[in-house]
């Protein structure tokens, strides 16, 4: 379908997300037709392992977007329903901190606020400068949160503690 659709100029890459890693090293070995990956992206990403996904995606010259890169709010001590309004300018070192990995395309933070929205922007603006002590301890703050508020479905550590329809 993704083809005729192609062929037809109707569309132009082939994308797929999903939030377990196994899904993406299987079609990025099998399935040369996906342009792009779209997963949960974190600080600690390549703690958990993810370092052989973006290493593959790097490989087969494949985009990477990040998403939920606060681990929906977990990275700031908050339950996702917590998030709304919420405002933690550790957003800025974290966002910092995802954009210096070159073989990341993207990443997608949620916004609700202008005030979120510009702590987000001004990370990438600072994206290239060296980590400051204020940045070392916003990372240290928010990797003790997150495994503090870790959930199992997002585990990315082998092996992965809830199936496809846990999560």
């Amino acid at each position: 379908v993704f083809e005729k659709a192609k062929e037809q100029g109707k569309v132009r890459f082939l994308a797929i997300s999903a939030h377990n890693p196994r899904v993406f090293h299987r079609v990025l070995e099998n399935y040369p037709q996906f342009s792009v990956i779209i997963f949960p992206y974190l600080f600690l990403t390549k703690e958990f392992g993810g370092d052989s996904l973006l290493s593959l995606a790097a490989e087969k010259e494949v985009g990477v977007i990040g998403l939920k890169p606060f681990g929906a709010g977990t990275t700031f001590g908050l339950r996702p329903q917590e998030i709304k309004g919420a405002i933690d300018t550790r957003a800025v070192s974290l966002v910092k901190e995802m954009l210096q990995e070159k073989r990341v395309s993207a990443i997608i933070p949620g916004v609700n606020t202008p005030e979120q929205l510009e702590l987000n922007i001004r990370g990438s603006y600072e994206k290239d400068e060296p980590r400051t002590p204020a940045d070392e301890q916003a990372l240290m703050e928010c990797r003790e949160n997150f495994y503090a508020n870790l959930t199992p479905c997002y585990q990315w550590r082998p092996p992965f503690s809830c199936s496809e329809t846990q999560c």
